[in-house]
């Protein structure tokens, strides 16, 4: 059986797969629009095969995730949930809970994280990439076009123009990547060079002020744990960027890819923890309550904008997207065992008991793996540079 019949038959299982989940998790309409994007992606695909130039497409199609989420952030901020329970409750299946937790999963996460899977397999050049690559573009289509569409009846206007600035872009986003399917052609990234000491100095005197802003606005909502574990992260990906990647950018062949994987696997884990209420978890060990609504905003909207576009970044071997891989990377390899380490034995202090389930347990680990990879290859890099 070749590649290609493979590839037809596994997407085909999940088209109908998750044709089942959105009709009977959110509904009729959502099914169906999924069904269609399929099968248009799929037709498209057919037509216009593998078009064996993904370094062409990569560049539109890494800035369909930052918008998407820049999107939904202004969505959520704005009321969107509510507006939708009060406007369009008939689009959804009667039993569908419109909370921030059940929209963000199903309506963001999922299709987030399929996204940027299908640029993992784009950048991998694989067929399924090729796919993905058009499901993406009339994703980022469709996004767009509900939001300009139901934004006419929502109260927060100043919200809903932005979120319908960032549709706008998606849509111009996902016409930039059929273009470029139905006209391929190949890019080339420039490769800059090496940072002077002055710049990279620079670069790390504004890393430090937005790691201060991002971990003063956590300690206002969550105490000090969470602050500890994510700015530490920042500190010790800073140091590390400093010593490595400051000075020589990584191949953004091979990181591109690995930064995709692990951003796929780390969104799927906070679904996790969203469903699972993390904040209420951290609210228990910590005594310091954490609303939902706050932890969905910074946690699994503002703060992961940042980190899908550090791909767009590093693809373009610019400082940002370098830093914030090093900082995913010791993230993920410090900061996610604390769901089996940490946080269940804090649990079991507090409330007795055996070692018991913690909010995002289950998926925690998965990141580390394209982690540990990434950070190994960025190490041998650096010492075959020094020694070249």
């Amino acid at each position: 059986m070749s590649a290609r019949t493979t590839t037809i038959l596994t997407i085909l299982t999940i088209a109908f797969t998750g044709f089942a989940a959105a009709l009977i998790l959110v509904g009729t309409p959502a099914a169906i629009l999924l069904l269609a994007l399929t099968t248009l992606a799929l037709a498209g695909w057919l037509w216009t095969g593998d078009t064996k130039a993904p370094t062409g497409l990569m560049a539109p199609y890494l800035t369909v995730p930052p918008l998407f989420l820049a999107m939904g952030s202004a969505q959520f901020a704005g009321g969107w949930v509510t507006h939708l329970q009060a406007d369009y409750a008939a689009w959804f299946d009667p039993d569908f809970a419109f909370t921030g937790a059940n929209w963000f999963v199903l309506l963001v996460c999922i299709p987030a994280s399929l996204v940027l899977f299908g640029g993992y397999l784009l950048a991998r050049n694989q067929p399924a990439g090729f796919f993905m690559a058009w499901w993406t573009a009339l994703f980022a289509v469709a996004s767009g076009v509900i939001q300009i569409a139901g934004a006419g009846l929502w109260q927060a206007q100043p919200l809903a123009l932005l979120a319908s600035g960032f549709g706008l872009a998606l849509i111009f986003a996902g016409l930039a990547i059929v273009q470029r399917l139905l006209r391929p052609r190949a890019a080339s990234v420039p490769v800059p060079a090496p940072f002077s000491t002055q710049r990279r100095l620079l670069w790390a005197v504004l890393f430090a002020a937005a790691m201060v802003v991002y971990g003063a606005t956590l300690f206002t909502q969550a105490g000090p744990l969470p602050v500890i574990i994510v700015v530490g992260s920042m500190v010790g990906g800073m140091l590390g960027w400093l010593l490595t990647t400051s000075r020589r950018p990584v191949d953004p062949t091979w990181a591109v890819p690995l930064l995709l994987l692990l951003l796929t696997l780390f969104y799927l884990h906070v679904g996790e923890e969203t469903l699972t209420d993390f904040n209420g978890m951290i609210a228990t060990i910590t005594g310091k309550p954490w609303a939902d609504d706050d932890f969905l905003l910074l946690i699994g909207l503002l703060g992961p904008i940042v980190w899908v576009f550090a791909a767009w970044s590093l693809w373009h071997r610019q400082a940002l997207g370098n830093f914030i891989f090093w900082f995913l990377i010791v993230g993920m390899i410090l900061g996610e065992p604390t769901h089996l380490l940490i946080f269940p034995i804090r649990l079991m202090a507090i409330n007795g008991g055996g070692y018991e389930y913690a909010s995002g347990m289950y998926s925690a680990l998965f990141p580390m793996i394209p982690a540990i990879v990434a950070l190994l290859r960025i190490l041998s890099d650096h010492r075959a540079a020094r020694l070249a």
